[in-house]
């Protein structure tokens, strides 16, 4: 049986076609190189101080605790002077917050604002668990940052970050067992 050169084209065209999407797929960079953080909060890595896990953990609609972790992306050389270190300075946006002092972020160094290892920024605004704000981190000497941070409740893994986490019910206690 003889097959024409139109059909074998033909026949080139569709297997074209039905690769194309697998093809298409391919790229240099692997899904598992890529920063993922499967959290409830939000990060930004595009400014020299990488904001980290940033939410609001709120006991009662319209305030909260703000806790975050900050990173400093530059480090001095031994010897030189701390012109790398940063301070945040303010946080602004959808909330209203008064940072009593500067928080230090060292060079080459992080801060962490949450309970243990820190103590996270008091804020108000219009806002419950379960809703995004916008919040402005804003820097000494760094390039500001906005993003979206979640609120969440005072519980489970962030119970304690707002004042004392409210009680479970002794119903809901005796549900769980």
């Amino acid at each position: 049986m003889l097959i024409s050169h139109r059909t074998t084209r033909l026949l080139c065209a569709g297997a074209l076609v039905l690769a194309a999407p697998t093809l298409a797929s391919c790229s240099k960079e692997k899904a598992t190189d890529k920063i993922y953080t499967p959290a409830n909060a939000a990060n930004d890595r595009s400014e020299r101080i990488d904001v980290l896990n940033a939410k609001i953990v709120s006991t009662s609609e319209g305030s909260g605790t703000f806790i975050v972790t900050l990173v400093n992306n530059d480090s001095n050389a031994p010897g030189a002077e701390d012109d790398a270190a940063e301070q945040l300075v303010g946080l602004a946006g959808e909330v209203t917050a008064k940072l009593a002092e500067p928080v230090d972020v060292p060079a080459g160094g992080i801060a962490v604002l949450a309970a243990p290892a820190g103590k996270g920024i008091k804020v108000t605004g219009e806002f419950k668990a379960g809703e995004f704000v916008e919040v402005t981190l804003t820097f000494k000497n760094a390039e500001e940052v906005t993003l979206e941070v979640p609120v969440v409740e005072n519980a489970g893994e962030v119970a304690g970050q707002d004042g004392p986490a409210p009680e479970e019910s002794a119903e809901s206690m005796s549900d769980s067992h």
